[in-house]
């Protein structure tokens, strides 16, 4: 059984998220992940001259996942059939925005996430990958757990994490 492509937004996780009403069921039959597409809106005008302007709607992307079943067991011990239908007739299919916890990308580790200048408080959590010259930052959207946030090198517990990082 394969699941369609439903837009989720990405999960960053230390620990377990199964029981969570809002991340995707990670069940028994479940095969490793095939598919994880960034989705970015652009708009595209053509001009009668075939000139092409593009426009970039979105600053980051919506991630799709394809998700496989080898099997779905349906009985009174092994309930997961009723629980994926559970999830999603719970958001209503994809009318609901859902976490889904990649259990092959799900940290970041010593990711810089703002610098202090006495006025400022608030920081979005992020994500930067960085090949060469080039980098990319999206910002961290779901946290389960409690990171380790340090301030010049060291590990400190005031700070508190809104639910959008």
């Amino acid at each position: 059984m394969t699941t369609p492509y439903y837009p989720t937004r990405w999960l960053i996780s230390a620990a377990d998220a199964s029981d969570d009403p809002d991340v995707f069921p990670f069940l028994a039959g479940q095969s490793f992940l095939q598919l994880k597409t960034p989705v970015w809106s652009t708009s595209t005008v053509t001009s009668i001259s075939g000139v092409e302007r593009r426009r970039a709607l979105w600053s980051y992307p919506i991630w799709k996942f394809k998700v496989s079943y080898e099997v779905l067991r349906d009985g009174p011990a092994n309930l997961e059939l009723q629980r994926l239908f559970l999830f999603f007739n719970t958001h209503q299919g994809s009318f609901k925005e859902f976490f889904y916890y990649d259990r092959f990308d799900h940290t970041v580790v010593g990711q810089p996430i703002g610098t202090g200048d006495g006025v400022t408080t608030a920081f979005q959590l992020k994500r930067t990958t960085t090949i060469g010259a080039n980098s990319y930052s999206e910002p961290v959207m779901g946290v389960q757990g409690t990171p380790t946030v340090y301030v010049n090198g060291t590990p400190t517990s005031a700070y508190t994490i809104g639910p959008l990082g």
